[in-house]
């Protein structure tokens, strides 16, 4: 189950622009510690978080994200990574990606082009039918394996199940020619987690692609070095 998110309002990058200008915010590094984004401590106990493709998120009480940052701080003290349970025979995932990504394809409302258009109906579907049921084992990696297939035409990469430092758990990356490696499963396991229903998986994977260019603009000939099993 997700953890509840307190209410917050979103705020857009151009307010978010203005508001740090003006002074109103202070950095809190507290907050900045425990997550993957800017924390603006704000008057009256309000807090503005800044995530990564610049949007804001404006919540009423400090007090009350500091105490689930902590949470979350805590439980990271004793990580259980998630695939070693959903894929304890990682390669197995690459053969099923087609029928799991067809499956999700059958839970949205309507024929896709793209890989904005299709995120865009992901994000759609989590709204309607609630993070938590994305953060079930089978109903994960359907979502993992159609978002993967997106990101995997648009990058003309290739699926590629890498085992972790310890050679214990398989994870599933794609693999452009220019190496970059996207880790879909942990950029959709870090929105549902963290943002629940108000997830953009839209923008997470589209800030992930930026990276890849400025990846690949850096080395444009350098051959891949990804481990295969």
């Amino acid at each position: 189950m997700a953890t509840d998110i307190p209410p917050f309002q979103p705020i857009p990058p151009e307010r978010v622009r203005e508001m740090l200008a003006s002074g109103i915010g202070q950095l809190d590094p507290e907050l900045a510690e425990s997550g993957r984004c800017d924390a603006y401590r704000l008057p009256e106990d309000k807090l503005l978080l800044v995530i990564p493709d610049g949007n804001g998120r404006l919540f009423q009480s400090r007090t009350e994200v500091l105490h689930l940052a902590k949470e979350w701080t805590g439980e990271r003290r004793h990580p259980t990574h998630v695939m070693a349970e959903w894929l304890p025979r990682g390669p197995e995932f690459v053969t099923d990606v087609m029928r799991l990504a067809g499956e999700l394809a059958g839970q949205l409302e309507e024929e896709l082009g793209g890989t904005s258009e299709g995120l865009d109906a992901v994000d759609g579907l989590v709204r309607r039918r609630g993070a938590d049921v994305y953060l079930e084992r089978e109903q994960f990696l359907r979502l993992l394996a159609y978002v993967g297939e997106l990101v995997r035409h648009r990058v003309e990469g290739n699926w590629c199940m890498v085992h972790t430092a310890d050679d214990r758990i398989w994870e599933p990356w794609i693999v452009e020619p220019s190496g970059y490696r996207h880790q879909i499963f942990a950029l959709l396991l870090g929105q549902l987690r963290v943002w629940g229903t108000f997830s953009s998986l839209r923008r997470a994977i589209e800030h992930d692609l930026k990276i890849a260019q400025a990846y690949a603009a850096l080395k444009p000939h350098e051959p891949s070095s990804n481990r295969h099993d």
